[in-house]
């Protein structure tokens, strides 16, 4: 990995330990590590299709949006909740995008958002093996 890709990871909000893993990644050299969560037949799919597998990619963000009161006697959107779910997910997605960059992926398969409601913290979560020809 470059000095440039490095510096252009951090700006996308990439955190260092990512950093790290994408530089110890060396896709399609003898004797190099490859994980992914697909599975045996979304990986067969993805080869039948004439792409290879790169890497896991993976992207996170965390919110603490605090507390939006509305009435609750009515349906309505609660617009503070939204924009942070949506925000948060379009963070992820951005992150993960920046390290797919990283290792030159022409795609993405198999991803899977997560979207967790906690206490006091709305996570989303992205992640996908991404493939290139």
């Amino acid at each position: 990995m470059t000095d440039q890709q490095t510096s252009d990871l951090g700006v996308a909000g990439v955190p260092q330990d990512a950093i790290k893993r994408l530089a110890e990644l060396q896709p399609g050299k003898a004797g190099s590590i490859f994980t992914s969560d697909l599975s045996v037949n979304e990986f067969l799919l993805v080869r039948e299709a004439g792409f290879r597998p790169l890497g896991l990619v993976l992207g996170s963000s965390i919110y603490h949006v605090g507390l939006q009161v509305g009435r609750w006697g009515r349906n309505q959107e609660l617009d503070v909740l939204s924009q942070a779910m949506y925000h948060a997910r379009e963070l992820a997605m951005s992150r993960m995008e920046a390290e797919a960059d990283a290792l030159k992926a022409d795609g993405i398969v198999g991803v899977r958002l997560d979207v967790e409601m906690r206490s006091s913290a709305r996570t989303s979560r992205s992640s996908s093996p991404w493939a290139r020809r």
